[in-house]
């Protein structure tokens, strides 16, 4: 693989086949019961420790893996800690009866995306936690290898890493994409291009308001005979903030 930038080396890099299946090639896990107000699900992908005490440094009692319910009992006091570019502190948790603390970065009121087949299956799941969220879908069908697919959902939140991790993980984008960052300087454009093999190609754009934070992010990949858009923005209306996650799917082969 070919990298146009070096700074661009933290995203994606997927091959052509990523996307042919991925708004339809998972059933999910968490949210076939309803969850209580202090629910949180772990965004991970591999899991995280539960430890005796707020520091990261004391014993681990219990390894808790992805998509997992905890309920929260405190929320950490400092976000002295970074992860994969995540700041955040060490939160009081319950876990299957057994209290403890665990890296508050890396959990959602969402449920994680385990398996999903279809969008819409995604969003009841997250109602079904007592969360509300605004969707809508429209394909346009040529047969199993010709369509266009646009999903929309409305994630009430105004956590930048949530929304991203429930979206990288929805849409099934690599792990290795990490989070840019959330402040720059004001009205700055940022562009990332990306030649992949088979002559795809992908660009990532992040878009920041007049204060610097960061307001749209729109990853793009051109493949052969297939196209994908991601873009979510973050939107603050009538005194509800959330992030607008759009997908395109485009697929003619």
């Amino acid at each position: 693989m070919k990298m146009n930038h070096s700074s661009f080396s933290f995203f994606l890099a997927i091959v052509a086949t990523t996307f042919i299946c991925s708004g339809f090639s998972y059933s999910a896990k968490a949210g076939d019961t309803p969850h209580s107000k202090n629910s949180f699900f772990v965004l991970a992908v591999d899991g995280l420790d539960l430890h005796t005490s707020a520091y990261p440094s004391s014993e681990v009692i219990k390894h808790v893996p992805y998509g997992e319910s905890i309920e929260l009992i405190k929320r950490a006091t400092t976000h002295n800690l970074k992860i994969n570019r995540v700041e955040s502190g060490m939160a009081e948790v319950s876990y299957k009866g057994t209290k403890g603390y665990i890296f508050e970065g890396f959990i959602s009121k969402f449920p994680a995306p385990v398996k999903v087949k279809r969008y819409a299956t995604y969003v009841e799941t997250i109602r079904k936690n007592q969360i509300p969220v605004f969707f809508e879908e429209n394909r346009k069908d040529w047969g199993s290898k010709n369509y266009e697919h646009l999903f929309t959902m409305h994630l009430p939140t105004d956590n930048w890493v949530e929304a991203f991790l429930v979206s990288q993980q929805l849409f099934a984008i690599p792990e290795r994409v990490f989070l840019p960052k959330q402040f720059s300087d004001p009205n700055e454009l940022k562009e990332y291009k990306n030649d992949l093999e088979n002559l795809s190609k992908e660009v990532l754009r992040l878009q920041y308001d007049a204060t610097g934070f960061l307001e749209v992010l729109t990853y793009q990949f051109d493949g052969i005979g297939e196209d994908q858009t991601v873009t979510l923005t973050f939107v603050e209306k009538d005194d509800k903030k959330y992030v607008k996650v759009e997908q395109m799917l485009k697929l003619d082969q």
